[in-house]
């Protein structure tokens, strides 16, 4: 999004803000509820992992477990193999955020991060499972397939696009931080709420409208929650369970969502990739074909329904 727009939108939000603070005041509690009671519980522990991991240099225990199997599938170095593991199991945006920190390590090339951020964006598991998935009546079965329906388009991108690729290799030697631990905890605590600022911003922003969208009366309730869910995948898909529709249409829909990710998931990426030479065009256009390879096999599996 060009910066122009992003300008027009923010003095948007500001004149919502003076115009009607009582609702402005209600989309700030959803955003702050969302951040303390689900997006901060499941991502600090992981941003804090994955933090003293990189900042330890004790990431190559993982790499040497990962890497004969990812550099044999997609060609990646030993570092890019683990930013594809991280990127599959921690979900958005920390696998964006892991890809960036390797390549200003310099851990991995520019070529190589390009080239993983077109498929290792990811709703994470936990999401998925603990989230989307609760909302609904899935037995164990159905959610087994599900789980191999949301992730197996990213997996068969990333099989597409290394047949057209070099083999990367690594660029730095395995080795532990010559560090303190004290350093390296200190550096991984105040790296992870940094970031957790930076995306609270956006959490909260898309929340706002979120809620002036609930508000408005002109759009049906159907539109509304697209609308919604569009704009932030969390609240989005609450409403979308509450809709009349047919339960496998909804889990069609909520899934769809988490794999697009949403305007939010889109601006908290493109947060904290910054300085990095990423195209988000790339993220949209393989999102577009992440979905559609999804719609076919939920269709194919759905038998099992």
């Amino acid at each position: 999004m060009k910066k122009s727009s992003f300008k027009y939108i923010s003095f948007f939000i500001l004149f919502l803000a003076f115009t009607f603070p009582a609702i402005c005041a209600e989309g700030v509690r959803l955003g702050l509820d969302i951040l303390f009671c689900s997006f901060i519980p499941a991502i600090l522990p992981l941003l804090l992992y994955s933090n003293y991991l990189l900042i330890s240099n004790t990431s190559y225990v993982i790499c040497e477990i990962v890497h004969p199997i990812f550099h044999k599938l997609f060609k990646t170095s030993k570092k890019g193999s683990y930013a594809i593991l991280m990127g599959f199991l921690c979900g958005y945006p920390l696998g964006t955020k892991i890809l960036c920190d390797l390549m200003h390590k310099k851990e991995i090339s520019s070529e190589e991060a390009k080239y993983l951020f077109k498929f290792i964006n990811n709703p994470s598991p936990a999401f998925i499972q603990g989230y989307i998935f609760s909302m609904f009546n899935i037995s164990f079965t159905q959610r087994i397939t599900l789980m191999f329906c949301t992730y197996l388009p990213s997996i068969f991108i990333g099989l597409y696009l290394s047949k057209h690729q070099q083999t990367f290799i690594s660029l730095s030697a395995d080795t532990d931080s010559t560090l303190p631990l004290s350093k390296v905890i200190d550096d991984s605590i105040s790296n992870a709420f940094f970031t957790i600022l930076r995306i609270s911003g956006y959490l909260i922003i898309f929340s706002i409208i979120s809620i002036f969208i609930q508000k408005i009366n002109v759009f049906s309730d159907t539109i509304k929650c697209i609308l919604l869910c569009f704009l932030e995948i969390t609240s989005g898909t609450h409403f979308l369970s509450a809709l009349l529709l047919p339960e496998s249409i909804k889990i069609l829909l909520a899934i769809v969502f988490s794999i697009l990710g949403g305007m939010s998931i889109f601006f908290q990426i493109k947060s904290v990739s910054c300085g990095a030479e990423i195209d988000m065009s790339d993220y949209v256009k393989y999102k577009l074909i992440s979905v559609l390879i999804f719609i076919i096999l939920y269709f194919a599996s759905y038998s099992l329904f």
